[in-house]
């Protein structure tokens, strides 16, 4: 993780922050789409249209960097990754 741009590394500890507070280590897009605080962290470093492509955008990163697995479409699971 230490290869994380300081955007990339904002969004990983939005989606840490959003897992402790909600307990789950799988989460699913509208579960992030609906949590004010994780999309409030997260748009501040997006120039998106809307909280869809704000969210997409957030996924992809992060999945190339292995901080997030696509389980499914529109399910994740959050890996134990630390951020360093």
């Amino acid at each position: 993780m230490s290869d994380l741009t300081p955007q990339e590394r904002m969004f990983a500890l939005a989606l840490k922050s959003y897992s402790k507070r909600s307990r789950k280590s799988i989460v699913r897009r509208q579960d992030l789409l609906s949590d004010h605080v994780f999309m409030t962290e997260t748009y501040l470093s997006t120039n998106s249209q809307t909280p869809g492509q704000q969210l997409s955008y957030v996924v992809q990163k992060l999945n190339r960097k292995g901080y997030l697995t696509m389980l499914e479409r529109g399910k994740y699971r959050i890996e134990e990754t630390p951020l360093i």
